[in-house]
């Protein structure tokens, strides 16, 4: 059981931490219409409910660390894509960059705690 938990964690700060990236990088480029959470979502869900396979954990244990997890990566990948398109807009109109930064640093580690 203990081994699933931490499993769980590891398989949610990997693939938080690239389908944030992922998430990011879209809208950045092509904008918030086209930001692929349900896919990240989904995926997710998949690599979550193998790892949970292969080490054992089975029944409402799985199925929360598979929700948990995949809940906190939307969670992470949406925020994500927020922040990018505050910083595209705050390049758009000239803002000032250091204070857009700060607050937008702020605001993407506050879903991860």
């Amino acid at each position: 059981m203990i081994l699933g938990a931490v499993l769980a964690a590891v398989v949610m700060l990997v693939t938080g931490f690239f389908f944030a990236a992922v998430s990011g990088n879209l809208v950045g480029m092509i904008g918030s219409s086209n930001n692929p959470i349900s896919g990240l979502t989904l995926a997710t869900t998949v690599v979550a409910a193998l790892t949970m396979v292969v080490v054992g954990v089975k029944g409402t244990q799985g199925v929360a660390a598979v929700l948990g997890v995949a809940a906190v990566v939307c969670v992470s990948s949406a925020w994500q894509a927020r922040c990018c398109r505050i910083l595209k807009l705050a390049t758009f109109l000239a803002a000032l960059h250091r204070k857009c930064r700060s607050e937008t640093l702020l605001v993407s580690c506050l879903p991860d705690l």
